[in-house]
């Protein structure tokens, strides 16, 4: 049962664009890895606390129309990589529940339950307050901070 040269010749094409392929994966690895060394660095140089959202991402990539964004993005190890330079560097890491971050004004604190993930400016009915729904969101982590660390009663 010897192959024959055509058969011979198409598995070491194949065995070499595996080995393309693979390289090309590990490239990106580093690119990935490099960035959120570098930016967990900028950021714990930068603040003394720093407040990030306590996302479970493993639920998150359930949905498969975010699950290969998430993992492109890999924001587990960026997490990770703050919370261990912010301790290295004895700086104040908090993990903010994210429940309702981006539903509730922050401006008057009013729930907006019915807020979609595709809208992207938040509206407050009571108040008036239009804004980008993530900066609203970063608002309300920034409250409760401020609650953690005893600077608003």
């Amino acid at each position: 049962m010897s192959q024959d040269p055509e058969e011979r010749a198409a598995g070491k094409h194949r065995q070499k664009r595996r080995e393309v392929v693979t390289r090309t994966h590990e490239r990106t690895r580093w690119k990935r890895e490099d960035f959120a060394h570098q930016h967990s660095r900028r950021l714990v140089n930068e603040f003394d606390v720093i407040a990030l959202e306590d996302l479970r991402v493993t639920n998150l990539i359930q949905n498969s129309h975010l699950a290969k964004s998430i993992h492109d993005a890999a924001w587990s190890q960026f997490a990770a990589l703050i919370a261990w330079k912010a301790a290295w560097a004895d700086r104040r890491y908090i993990a903010v529940n994210p429940a309702h971050t981006s539903q509730d004004c922050s401006g008057c604190g009013n729930r907006n339950v019915d807020l979609t993930l595709a809208e992207r400016v938040y509206r407050c009915v009571r108040c008036g307050l239009v804004i980008d729904r993530d900066l609203n969101a970063s608002r309300n982590m920034l409250a409760v901070r401020r609650h953690c660390l005893g600077l608003v009663s």
